[in-house]
C-alpha cells in the first residue's frame, strides 16, 4: 500500500463512488479486483483516522479530569461575588 495522504471525507466520498459503480455494473469484470484492494486501502485508512481522532479525544477528556482533579473545584471565598 501507499502512504498516500487523503481525508476521512475524501476516503468516504471514494468509498461511495466504488460501492454506486459496483452496484449499478459500471466496472468491467478486469477493474474489479483493483477497486476492490483500493476500497480496502479507503477502509483501513478510515478506521485508521476514527482511532487516532478516538484517542485524541480520550487523552483530551483525560487531560480536562486530571487538570479538575489536580486543582479541585474552582472555590470562591464564601464572600466572593462576580
Amino acid at each position: 500500500m501507499t502512504n498516500e495522504a487523503i481525508s476521512y471525507k475524501s476516503a468516504q466520498d471514494e468509498l461511495e463512488q466504488i460501492m454506486q459503480d459496483i452496484e449499478s455494473g459500471n466496472i468491467e469484470v478486469e477493474e474489479l479486483a483493483a477497486k476492490v484492494q483500493r476500497a480496502s486501502f479507503l477502509i483501513s485508512t478510515c478506521r485508521e483516522k476514527l482511532r487516532s481522532v478516538e484517542q485524541s479525544v480520550e487523552d483530551i477528556l483525560e487531560n480536562m479530569d486530571q487538570g479538575s482533579d489536580a486543582s479541585g473545584a474552582e472555590e470562591y471565598p464564601e464572600n466572593y461575588t462576580r
